[in-house]
């Protein structure tokens, strides 16, 4: 009765989504993304209830009899909060708990699909197709900080090209904040690269912009520091030791923990491979993780390839690098990475988009945000 009821209420919203699609073809895409978000949040309901998961976890603390102010707070406790008013005054049980975390999920897919098809209509549609990728659902569909991240990251990713709408890019920035604050950290170090070095604002206003990045970096270090886990007495390497020992237990059967930078950026991003499964899950990662390493190199190559088009994609690019860079550094178990480079996704692929967009008109040269 609870999976009927959780699909019921599921299905109002795809319908109402699809009609502010104007091309048919978004429609059925579209339609494709919600019937595999849903397939692959059953499958995940299914799962968490004989495997370990953090989703009953979450409900379970968002259950307590517990005042919902006690919750206020950044990471694993505004997730609960966020579950806490469905539970306590819904009454939602475990399974329809799943219900708003699939939808901000589902909502963040429709984000990037509307943002295309409005700002580059004449790329290639079926590169829309990339967003069924069962492991990005998976990723982004049960209780959790991975939907809610996703729609943040998604909000960001479509707000900066090709203006700046800072309403939008703020309210993906406070989400993000709430969720995981050092991921905030990595991408505003991306954009605040890309326009100190390569946007056409003035050097006036670029000197400005760097003194207000230093004062606030160190008004914000402190807490950045107590939030991540570094402790005062403890240097960078010695913290990266430590991180990656975490990681090396987290369950994964894949370790390159001892593998130079390049392979682990690559690992990070394209792996688990074929000959990494050792499960048909693994396998299925595998084949999709071949899709991530096209369009990764594929991003990469052109910006050397095409610098006068590559100036205005580096928009994407640079936020995507200050994400990458610490995380593959830190995160070198990929049982863990498989899980966070989903809040890779939206600027990879639509630093993606931007090229293949290029292939087909003239505009991109002229798209360096200055604004």
């Amino acid at each position: 009765m609870e999976y009927l009821l959780f699909s019921l209420f599921y299905w109002v919203i795809p319908p109402l989504l699809v009609q502010r699609l104007s091309r048919q073809f978004d429609k059925r895409v579209f339609f494709g993304i919600a019937t595999i978000h849903y397939l692959v949040v059953l499958y995940y309901m299914v799962y968490s209830l004989s495997n370990p998961a953090d989703a009953r976890a979450y409900f379970e603390d968002a259950s307590r009899d517990v005042a919902w102010h006690t919750h206020w707070n950044l990471g694993y406790d505004f997730v609960v909060a966020f579950l806490y008013p469905f539970v306590q005054w819904l009454t939602f049980s475990y399974i329809m708990s799943y219900l708003p975390y699939a939808l901000v999920g589902l909502a963040s897919y429709y984000l990037l699909l509307k943002y295309i098809r409005r700002i580059f209509p004449t790329v290639n549609s079926r590169w829309s197709y990339v967003l069924w990728l069962p492991q990005l659902h998976f990723f982004t569909c049960a209780i959790g900080k991975d939907s809610l991240i996703f729609f943040g990251i998604c909000l960001m990713a479509i707000s900066i090209f090709p203006r700046v709408k800072w309403g939008t890019l703020v309210m993906g920035i406070i989400i993000v904040t709430l969720v995981r604050l050092h991921i905030t950290v990595f991408f505003l170090a991306g954009l605040v690269c890309y326009y100190i070095l390569v946007s056409k604002m003035t050097v006036y206003l670029k000197v400005f912009l760097v003194g207000a990045i230093l004062a606030a970096f160190l008004i914000v270090f402190p807490i950045f520091n107590e939030f991540v886990g570094l402790g005062k007495s403890e240097s960078y390497t010695e913290y990266v030791e430590r991180r990656q020992g975490y990681n090396t237990d987290a369950g994964s059967s894949v370790d390159v923990a001892n593998q130079n930078f390049v392979i682990k950026a690559l690992s990070y991003v394209g792996r688990p491979l074929f000959f990494d499964a050792n499960s048909i899950l693994m396998l299925e990662a595998s084949i999709e993780n071949i899709v991530w390493l096209f369009m990764f190199l594929y991003v990469l190559c052109f910006s050397f390839r095409r610098w006068s088009i590559a100036r205005s994609v580096f928009v994407f690019i640079l936020p995507m690098l200050t994400f990458l860079i610490p995380n593959a550094i830190l995160l070198t178990n990929l049982g863990i990475a498989m899980r966070q480079k989903t809040m890779l996704f939206p600027f990879l692929y639509l630093a993606f988009i931007c090229f293949q967009y290029s292939k087909k008109t003239s505009k991109m040269k002229d798209c360096i945000i200055h604004k």
